[in-house]
C-alpha cells in the first residue's frame, strides 16, 4: 500500500476512534492486536495492513473493509 493511502487509512482510523471517545487501548482489545500496531496503523507506519485487523476495524466502526477504505480516499493529506 502507498504511503499516501496508508496514512490516509490511520488518519479515518483515528478519526473514527476519537468520535467514539476510544483510545487506541480500547480498539486494540476490540480487535485483538496490540495497542502499539494500532498506534503504527494510525500513522501509516504499517506498511501492509494486515486485511483481516482492517476488517475487524471496519466492523467495530459499523462499516464494512471498502465502506472504511472509500472513506479514507476522502481524507485530505496537508504534506501532499
Amino acid at each position: 500500500m502507498k504511503e499516501a493511502r496508508r496514512k490516509k487509512l490511520g488518519r479515518r482510523i483515528a478519526g473514527l476512534r476519537a468520535e467514539r471517545g476510544w483510545s487506541q487501548q480500547d480498539l486494540s482489545d476490540r480487535v485483538e492486536r496490540s495497542r502499539s500496531y494500532i498506534s503504527r496503523l494510525e500513522l501509516g507506519n504499517v506498511q501492509e495492513p494486515q486485511i483481516g485487523a482492517v476488517e475487524r476495524i471496519a466492523e467495530c466502526f459499523g462499516r464494512d473493509l471498502t465502506q472504511l477504505m472509500d472513506e479514507a480516499e476522502n481524507i485530505p493529506l496537508e504534506d501532499s
